[in-house]
């Protein structure tokens, strides 16, 4: 249920305590569950969902990247740019012109 609540919700504020209540369980044992199922934490798996949701949208290429952004549920551009580029090791704005050429 959390990862479907992650999915849906991937461009708002998902805190430990909203995902947390979400898995019926205090925000301290769900940290730790989570990450002894998943292997990361869980705002690293919020992280990487969101990073993932902007490749898909770069490669359409239509919108901007502050608009990516803001879709991602990133704070700023800028945010997402250095989430983006520790994950995937290219900006956004590099990774898009990858597939605009």
């Amino acid at each position: 249920h959390v990862v479907d609540y992650i999915e849906a919700g991937i461009d708002q504020d998902l805190d430990l305590a909203s995902l947390a209540e979400v898995a019926g369980m205090s925000p301290y044992h769900f940290a730790h569950r989570f990450k002894e199922t998943v292997g990361i934490s869980p705002h690293a798996y919020v992280l990487s969902r969101r990073v993932r949701r902007g490749q898909q949208m770069l490669r359409d290429g239509r919108a901007s990247l502050a608009g990516v952004a803001a879709a991602c549920g990133f704070s700023n551009q800028a945010h997402f740019t250095t989430a983006f580029r520790s994950r995937v090791g290219v900006t956004p704005g590099a990774y898009r012109r990858q597939f605009t050429l």
